[in-house]
């Protein structure tokens, strides 16, 4: 899988997005990270604007964060530090006191 996800990384956003939505699924912080991003930088005018419609799920799958995609941004990026990866629920988990978002 991390041969995979290290591959994918710098390609073209559709592999990148499709292995992200897997290589979160085992853990990688850098997976969840690139689907944060597809969530808030989709132009709705490119080839790719239905990226945030699969990254979407499989962020809400990865966390027990909700919100709008802007939160989850938000979100993220307060906690990014404290996430570790709950193997047995396959969720990244806030160690620690969460930082809100306003």
């Amino acid at each position: 899988m991390l041969k995979a996800w290290n591959r994918s990384r710098y390609g073209d956003d559709c592999n990148r997005l499709y292995m992200a939505t897997v290589a979160v699924q085992y853990g990688h912080l850098d997976a969840l990270e690139a689907l944060i991003d597809a969530l808030v930088s989709a132009d709705p005018k490119s080839e790719s604007h239905w990226l945030p419609q699969q990254a979407r799920p499989a962020v809400l799958r990865a966390t027990d964060f909700r919100g709008a995609n802007t939160e989850l941004e938000s979100w993220f990026r307060a906690n990014r530090n404290a996430l570790r990866f709950d193997a047995d629920a396959k969720k990244f988990v806030v160690t620690g006191e969460a930082k809100t978002v306003e």
